[in-house]
């Protein structure tokens, strides 16, 4: 059933993960591909340049994390930012239209107790005159 209150967007733009979805399983293939290429590619250049251990592993390292960064950051954390933040949108939303069905359901509710009352009260009146129809 579609909503009769669309959700508007935060920006005249749609969020980046509306443009491409990867499925876990493509995520993990792109990050376990993307981590290989980039680990391979500065062990290459490693056996061209004589380097002490300690700093091998520290460029490796420092390598590794500069040039993932980007990869971890557009694909994970942005696109998850973004869910979140939709998310938080829509919980206001149905959080305000909760509230407002609750003071709905109040005002319908009491209106429905105080026209059984009225009813009961009519019929103790009729009772009371001997009117027919009364119980």
């Amino acid at each position: 059933m579609p909503s009769e209150y669309p959700i508007p967007p935060s920006s005249g733009r749609q969020a980046p993960e509306a443009d491409v979805k990867q499925t876990p399983i493509q995520l993990l293939a792109i990050l376990v591909v993307a981590t290989f290429t980039i680990e391979m590619s500065i062990m290459v250049v490693f056996t061209w340049l004589p380097l002490p251990s300690w700093l091998e592993a520290l460029i490796d390292a420092t390598f590794l994390t500069a040039l993932l960064f980007p990869i971890l950051y557009f694909l994970v954390f942005r696109p998850l930012t973004m869910s979140h933040a939709q998310q938080m949108l829509v919980q206001r939303q149905l959080e305000k239209r909760l509230d407002e069905l609750q003071r709905f359901h109040k005002v319908a509710m009491g209106r429905e107790l105080r026209m059984k009352e009225l009813y009961e009260e009519n019929q103790a009146l009729k009772a009371r005159l001997g009117e027919p129809g009364s119980p």
